[in-house]
């Protein structure tokens, strides 16, 4: 059983005379097996906060510039995955619109100093109320209901991923002998 361990996870293009590179296969594929862990985890938590504000907004019923609510008061202070989506340009700032927040137009943006950039795209957290506009329900109730993230799919997720890594692994030696044998036969 190790031994096939062994060989599996000690796969080097090296080793075949007509392959000639000097590159170990597996620990690209394994590499690409945590960079797909780690993105599917990140996502889970991207899509969960910007669905966790919407559902906030929504159930305080902040849909206008009075009825605006703080990061405090809707419990999401602490969060710095929140913070960080309303620092971008992505779906959840084109649905929640931020209380004095000034509307820039391309041109009108690009005259602006990096300085006077960065000091306009600051948000105080502590202070800056958030709703979501009569205009972007719809909008919002799209990012509810698409935006479903759980812990058991992200975990079967990663799983799935798991399994193809191995199943790759297992059937590397077998396809790199493949491809070394046509690479032969081609030069015949």
């Amino acid at each position: 059983m190790f031994e096939v361990l062994k060989k599996c996870f000690d796969i080097n293009l090296n080793d075949y005379e007509n392959i000639k590179f000097d590159l170990e296969i597996n620990k690209v594929i394994l590499g690409a097996f945590a960079v797909l862990m780690i993105g599917i985890v990140y996502l889970s938590f991207y899509r969960g906060s910007i669905r966790a504000v919407v559902m906030q907004l929504m159930r305080h019923n902040a849909d206008s510039e009075e009825d605006a609510k703080t990061l405090g008061e809707l419990g999401l202070d602490k969060s710095w995955m929140v913070k960080r989506l309303f620092s971008g340009n992505n779906i959840l700032t084109k649905t929640v619109a931020r209380v004095g927040e000034k509307k820039y137009e391309y041109e009108e943006y690009k005259a602006l100093s990096k300085a006077e950039r960065r000091e306009s795209e600051k948000i105080d957290f502590a202070k800056a109320k958030f709703y979501i506009s009569e205009e972007n329900k719809d909008r919002a109730m799209n990012i509810v209901d698409r935006y479903v993230t759980s812990i058991p799919r992200t975990v079967a997720s990663c799983v799935f991923i798991a399994i193809i890594c191995v199943s790759v692994i297992a059937c590397m030696p077998e396809l790199l002998n493949l491809i070394n044998n046509l690479l032969e036969s081609a030069k015949k």
